[in-house]
């Protein structure tokens, strides 16, 4: 197992991170309102996922990218394991070495291979209703604006395809749009299919996780990333600790 090292910051430099993000209270929102109840220092193991794909128009290439082996184990949604892709951890220059003993280093709940699997079974599945809402979408689009419906009332059969789809559609798109990024790709790329090819791993990557407390006993994680030169909010860690199984996660690992 191989860990990257985690860098030092001092207090000041930890709120400069935490304060941006803590709740606040009162007409001008200067009063915070949340106080450090927890912190504690864990290192999340990553699968550095190697992968081929191919894009609509008939081009293809290789990529990679690193895999959170627990929060995307316990992803509820295809969102959440896209949020647990990190492709700059592949990019960045980064020091290796052991895991150092006597730290917080949970085990694997899964494998990257794994995960870039069930991505790609769900791309196959997507890839008939994204391109028959996308027809269907553009041919109401294309009646609706036509010269003669502009004179006219509009299409009830053009209107309620406009309803029934366009809101479904919209999310798949922004999905793929979202695990265009995570895969290291253009934004805009026309993916159509993906194929794991190897993992490398686990590496073991640190973070700070802090826990923030109001007065009326409410409760919630932050995630900082530590792999860097100085600490960084983790924001798509503290997103998923919002969501439930990961935040029941870190409870019990911080009670134990």
């Amino acid at each position: 197992m191989w860990a990257v090292d985690a860098c030092a910051f001092s207090d000041e430099e930890l709120m400069s991170v935490l304060k941006p993000v803590m709740k606040r209270k009162g007409l001008f929102r200067r009063r915070i309102v949340e106080e450090i109840s927890a912190r504690i220092e864990l290192y999340w193991p990553y699968d550095i996922v190697s992968f081929r794909f191919s894009l609509s128009d008939g081009s293809s290439g290789s990529g990679k990218t690193a895999i959170n082996l627990i929060s995307a184990e316990l992803a509820e949604e295809p969102r959440d394991i896209v949020l647990s892709m990190k492709p700059s951890y592949v990019a960045r220059e980064l020091k290796q070495k052991p895991l150092p003993q006597h730290v917080l280093a949970p085990e694997p709940m899964t494998r990257g291979l794994n995960i870039m699997e069930e991505i790609a079974n769900l791309l196959e599945e997507l890839a008939i209703p994204r391109e028959r809402m996308h027809r269907a979408l553009a041919r109401a689009g294309r009646e609706l604006l036509s010269p003669a419906r502009r004179l006219l009332l509009p299409s009830l059969e053009a209107v309620h395809t406009m309803r029934q789809f366009s809101e479904a559609y919209a999310k798949i798109e922004a999905f793929m749009k979202e695990l265009n990024i995570r895969l290291g790709l253009d934004v805009d790329a026309k993916l159509e299919a993906i194929e794991p090819v190897r993992q490398e791993g686990p590496f073991y990557f640190p973070s700070l996780v802090v826990k923030l407390s109001k007065p009326s006993g409410h409760e919630r994680y932050v995630v900082l990333d530590l792999s860097g030169p100085k600490p960084e909010l983790d924001i798509e860690l503290t997103y998923l600790c919002m969501r439930g199984p990961l935040g029941d996660f870190l409870t019990d690992v911080l009670s134990k």
